[in-house]
């Protein structure tokens, strides 16, 4: 008697602490929105190896029981515990590991410690878009390798990640499927989690370096080009990329002939003969050290093409418009402008929206560059900003130089008030001529018109980068992202019409955020500042 209300009692006490363990873990007060998610982990981790001690006092406690009371059924059971912790394995759909069965990534790859310490450089498999690429890469062996603990705060971590791609509309996108004038809630998912969070949007565009270029040898689970990679040159001689010996690097073509001849019907070997040796130069992680910090800090994308196989202008144009075509009566400002969002243009030069619309100097929403970074400490900032850099790196011009206007942009981003609801977009508007291994995928022309026609195809991969508070921590997507998912995502937020047939069937980045459980509402301290020069 006295036995058996002694083991009645340690089960109440078991059940009575998982209660716990759930509140003080789960509750709104405590880690949900406010918290550090890292503090989540932590208490979980904590509760899930002091979970089993409780359990295995009560199976012994059972088993003295049954010993003194001639019941060995009740002492062969050595895996009672596994239905109290639940090893992640238990309920829910959770695949193995306790990663959730639901919350994947199509070609994502979370490069946070802990899931690299479990799955080092694993990619999701293609097909499943979520917001946690851990969640799919569970096949049994990250489960054995890690402990029940780690499974289980993994496992806790992912019911934050809310995002996952409709099936459906992710097929009819792929279709083309859409065509202009497209409401968003037509074509996309999660769009008023994304205007909860994101209440300032800041898109800088710089110039003409391709994805290889940069970070073609910086690893993160980033795709870089591979050790066999080569071009052949003028002679027929296979040559493969160097790394580059100047950071203020000469201007090569980048004309529309000229990309299309680098890309060779997706062969991606005409850069050398093309170019020359020039177009086939690299840069290392420690030529950029605040470019290397950044891209590894906050979410990259590997698989984000330039909209066309062309220059700055026709980029430009879909970036703005959606179309190469695009003109000034068409395109995101006059979309703005009739749904009265306030918006605004940081520039340098003649003409703001560089190299587009051939906008006059006093436009309205026209700012000089100069009015940028004190209305971002002021917290002033219009809802939408684009930014036309003092140094872009345009060659000849110098990419650390620009690495240094981007460190000044992202250290007062940190510092702004604006924090905590901003969101900043920064890419480039094309290769300019110079490598990526990387085919570009095909591409719904924006219009049916002769004019758009030829325009099927993405352009040459460049960087892109998301700095917020919800962009989610050291994540690469592998996702097929443009121009014009940029475009799509401003259009998300302000609730505007698809421009053309191209932004009505884009994704708008959202596999790139994490709304529900952001990881820097605590701005991180800035990464090392550039040296600058060439």
């Amino acid at each position: 008697m006295a036995a058996s209300a002694s083991r009645e009692g340690c089960l109440a006490v078991v059940v009575l602490y998982g209660v716990g363990m759930a509140i003080s873990t789960f509750s709104p007060g405590s880690h949900r929105r406010d918290g550090d998610v890292d503090e989540r982990r932590s208490s979980v981790r904590m509760h899930a190896a002091l979970a089993p001690l409780l359990v295995a006092v009560c199976a012994c406690s059972s088993s003295t029981d049954s010993a003194s009371h001639g019941r060995p059924d009740a002492a062969a059971r050595p895996d009672a515990s596994v239905g109290m912790n639940g090893g992640g394995r238990g309920s829910g759909g959770s695949g193995p590991g306790g990663r959730a069965a639901s919350g994947g990534a199509a070609g994502a790859v979370a490069t946070t410690p802990d899931a690299a310490s479990s799955v080092p450089d694993a990619k999701a498999p293609p097909g499943a878009r979520g917001m946690d690429a851990r969640a799919d890469v569970g096949t049994g062996s990250s489960a054995e390798a890690g402990s029940k603990a780690d499974a289980a705060a993994d496992a806790a971590v992912n019911t934050c990640r809310r995002f996952v791609a409709d099936p459906a509309l992710q097929r009819k996108r792929d279709a083309c499927g859409f065509t202009a004038g497209a409401k968003v809630a037509q074509t996309l998912e999660d769009a008023a989690a994304a205007r909860a969070a994101i209440k300032h949007l800041i898109v800088v565009t710089h110039e003409n370096r391709s994805m290889d270029h940069m970070y073609g040898t910086i690893g993160h689970g980033i795709e870089g080009f591979p050790a066999t990679y080569t071009n052949l040159d003028a002679s027929g001689k296979a040559v493969k990329p160097a790394h580059m010996t100047t950071f203020c690097p000469a201007d090569i073509s980048h004309s529309v002939a000229s990309i299309t001849a680098e890309w060779d019907n997706g062969k991606m070997d005409g850069f050398v003969k093309t170019d020359g040796l020039g177009a086939f130069g690299y840069y290392e992680p420690a030529d950029h050290p605040f470019y290397s910090w950044l891209i590894t800090t906050f979410a990259a994308g590997d698989h984000y093409f330039c909209s066309t196989l062309g220059a700055t202008g026709e980029n430009r144009r879909f970036l703005y418009g959606a179309s190469a075509n695009a003109n000034g009566s068409a395109n995101i400002v006059t979309e703005l402008n009739a749904a009265k969002v306030d918006w605004g243009d940081y520039f340098v030069g003649s003409s703001p929206i560089y190299n587009t619309f051939s906008l006059p100097a006093n436009f309205p929403g026209a700012h000089p560059y100069a009015e940028f970074l004190p209305a971002l400490d002021a917290g002033t900032l219009p809802s939408v900003v684009f930014l036309d850099t003092p140094s872009d790196e345009h060659p000849p011009g110098s990419m650390r130089s620009g690495e240094g206007v981007i460190y000044d942009i992202v250290s007062h981003a940190l510092a702004s008030p604006l924090w905590p609801h901003l969101a900043i977009v920064f890419n480039y508007d094309e290769g300019g001529g110079f490598f990526d291994h990387v085919p570009p995928p095909p591409a719904c022309p924006p219009t049916t018109s002769a004019a758009d026609a030829p325009y099927t195809v993405e352009g040459i991969r460049v960087p892109l980068m998301v700095i917020s508070p919800y962009a989610r921590k050291a994540y690469v997507s592998h996702v097929h992202h443009s121009h014009t998912s940029v475009t799509r995502l401003i259009e998300l937020l302000h609730d505007l019409p698809a421009i053309s047939a191209r932004d009505a069937n884009s994704d708008a980045l959202l596999d790139m955020f994490d709304f529900e459980c952001p990881d820097f509402v605590k701005a991180p301290a800035v990464g090392p500042k550039p040296p600058g020069g060439c």
